[in-house]
């Protein structure tokens, strides 16, 4: 009979489907950012434009080049190279190409082909990287003659971006696919986390409390069960199943008071502080805190654990923290312990 009483406290709490749906929406969505990812990766380039006839950035655009330096040029995030940029001979200009070393090295080790194309995206110059190229150009060919006003005279309009295609929007796909599928995983962790936690709640209910009072008190019908707090008021005890399924008796409760969960400031979820007779902090119905229904049904929730509790220490006012202080509270779960037994 125990059994099947401990088989009706985990039914209870399999009654929450947060984290099931959580995880499976998780992972859905994940698989799915990833397909689109790998389909979009898997598009043939479309055909490169000259970036002579490049008008705009953002283009995907070719170029020959005969000759490239070595880079001239790095931009860094937090002492972190993200790019840099190198100087190529053009049959008319030069050109600016942002690529990575691997593509550098494969450039070197094909030198003796007389033209090398490169494609990527076209992006705008930045007054500073001019500036560089501008620096470098005058150092290399040993004159100062280039300036920002016949900039356009030696080097192409737009710079090409050899670490950029099309189809890199696939590879965000992909990335937000795989952190989707992460999360998955650790909702699906914690829902197993929470089951072997309700499961040891149980073992010590079962020791600590009548689990047949218990389940005969689930059918009566003065239980009262509130859907978005996810508790349950029977007439001697509340279960708590938002998260971790959890039995509280009643005169076990000394303080009760509600408690805000903030995320940059913003209020985002809402529980039950319930502070019991061992000294234990325990929380129960906790919702979000967005939503008429979820308020409405925290407010009425709250009012029914008081009502069912009233000698205990109500709200987190001064008086009550003082009273439940290091100091203090043996004596004040005393008078409350004199008071349930009046």
């Amino acid at each position: 009979m125990e059994n099947e009483n401990k088989k009706e406290l985990m039914r209870i709490f399999y009654k929450n489907k947060v984290f099931n749906k959580l995880a499976i929406g998780a992972l859905l969505i994940g698989i799915f950012l990833f397909a689109i990812g790998i389909i979009i990766n898997s598009r043939d380039l479309p055909t490169a434009t000259a970036l002579k006839d490049v008008t705009s950035s953002n283009i995907y655009a070719k170029e020959d080049v005969y000759a490239i330096t070595d880079y001239f040029a790095t931009y860094s995030e937090d002492d972190i190279v993200k790019d840099k940029y190198y100087m190529a001979l053009g049959e008319t200009k030069l050109y600016i190409i942002n690529m990575e070393d691997s593509q550098y090295m494969n450039i070197c080790n094909n030198i003796e082909d007389e033209i090398i194309t490169i494609n990527g995206m076209s992006e705008e110059f930045s007054d500073e990287l001019k500036n560089l190229a501008i620096e470098t150009y005058n150092e290399i060919y040993e004159t100062d003659e280039l300036n920002l006003s016949n900039f356009d005279q030696v080097f192409s309009s737009y710079l090409i971006n050899a670490k950029k295609t099309p189809n890199d929007i696939g590879q965000v796909f992909e990335d937000l696919g795989i952190i989707s599928l992460i999360c998955g995983v650790i909702f699906i962790i914690i829902y197993i986390c929470i089951i072997v936690k309700t499961k040891n709640n149980i073992k010590k209910i079962a020791d600590e409390y009548d689990l047949a009072q218990i389940s005969t008190e689930l059918a009566f019908p003065s239980k009262m069960e509130y859907e978005k707090t996810k508790t349950i008021f029977l007439d001697t005890y509340v279960i708590d199943y938002s998260t971790a399924l959890d039995v509280i008796k009643y005169s076990d409760i000394v303080w009760i008071y509600p408690n805000e969960r903030r995320i940059n400031g913003v209020k985002s979820s809402m529980q039950i502080v319930v502070v019991t007779k061992d000294k234990k902090r325990r929380f129960i119905g906790e919702t979000d805190a967005f939503g008429k229904k979820n308020k409405k049904q925290f407010e009425d929730s709250y009012k029914e654990l008081i009502a069912r509790r009233p000698n205990a220490l109500n709200g987190y006012t001064k008086e009550n923290i003082e009273a439940m202080s290091k100091n203090n509270i043996d004596e004040t779960i005393n008078r409350i312990y004199q008071l349930d037994y009046k």
